[in-house]
């Protein structure tokens, strides 16, 4: 589904955002190339949001500005709020630790190999 918006409207928002000194001629070459003759010069909403992405600017939605913005309406939930990020964090804690007990045994097994790699140096070196 297209979202289309006119001209004047994506540069009154342009300016709403924060881009209050856009030249006129910085607004000509906006349009110039965001602009679609075919659509009487609507912007294509869709496009500049893919455009923006390609420069490494995230879209932004209402959805995003909201996500962390919840409030517990109850003393239980804050409660279990608290206990899941209490899981969560011990979750974290015992996966740190086995993630640094495979890394000691992985080093175990690498000087163990060197060890053999070593003796099998020595042992073609004598022969």
């Amino acid at each position: 589904m297209l979202e289309l918006i006119s001209p004047r409207g994506f540069l009154e928002g342009v300016r709403e955002v924060g881009f209050e000194d856009v030249t006129e001629l910085e607004a000509a070459c906006l349009m110039k190339v965001l602009s679609k003759p075919e659509l009487d010069n609507a912007v294509i909403l869709n496009e500049f949001v893919l455009i923006m992405e390609n420069f490494g600017i995230p879209p932004f939605s209402e959805e995003e500005e909201f996500e962390n913005d919840y409030v517990p309406d109850s003393d239980d939930e804050k409660v279990e709020e608290k206990e899941k990020d209490a899981d969560k964090k011990e979750l974290a804690k015992e996966t740190t630790v086995k993630e640094e007990e495979d890394k000691d045994e992985s080093k175990g097994e690498l000087n163990e190999l060197s060890d053999k790699l070593k003796k099998f140096g020595e042992a073609a070196k004598a022969k």
